[in-house]
């Protein structure tokens, strides 16, 4: 098939495949195939018509997730293309170490870093915000994994970063 995504609800990612075909999409998802008709309504709504059912679906991307609204029910969703999972599943491509008590950030994709929102000698709690990096006219909020205290900034506001690249440190 044509592209592949992982998508997930915080607990296990599921393969889909999807490939153009004619004017609507040939789709892959967990060894079932099918067809769907996707026409776009508004800028975050899309109609979609599978097996006869069409399903209007409401998202809004956010934090690096994707929220999700069917039928009145939302669903708050991961999706990544093959590249960031395979960034996540290698050592080298970690956006940050994963174990207790983090000690680097680093960048998951190639960026202009727009704002920095902590200076050496914050303490920030798990989940807060240390930055805002812009990649593909997008804003992504960088938060940290764990609790600590920054003990050094690599990046200024208005910085180039490349994937992977180091953008703060913690004290140990």
């Amino acid at each position: 098939m044509g592209v592949k995504y992982y998508v997930g609800d915080g607990s296990e990612l599921r393969r889909v495949e999807l490939a153009p075909a004619g004017d609507g999409w040939v789709f892959g998802l967990e060894g079932r195939a099918g067809r769907a008709d996707v026409r776009q309504v508004t800028g975050d709504c899309l109609s979609i018509l599978v097996d006869g059912v069409s399903y209007k679906v409401h998202f809004l991307r956010q934090d690096g997730r994707t929220i999700v609204c069917v039928r009145g029910e939302y669903y708050d969703l991961e999706v990544l293309d093959e590249r960031e999972k395979s960034m996540r599943e290698s050592d080298h491509g970690k956006p940050r170490d994963e174990t207790a008590g983090a000690s680097k950030v680093r960048s998951r994709i190639p960026g202009k870093v727009v704002a920095v929102l902590v200076q050496p000698g914050s303490r920030v709690a798990a989940g807060e915000k240390l930055l805002v990096l812009e990649a593909m006219k997008m804003e992504n909020e960088i938060r940290a994994a764990a609790p600590g205290v920054v003990k050094r900034l690599l990046v200024s506001a208005g910085d180039t970063v490349e994937t992977n690249a180091l953008l703060v440190e913690f004290e140990s």
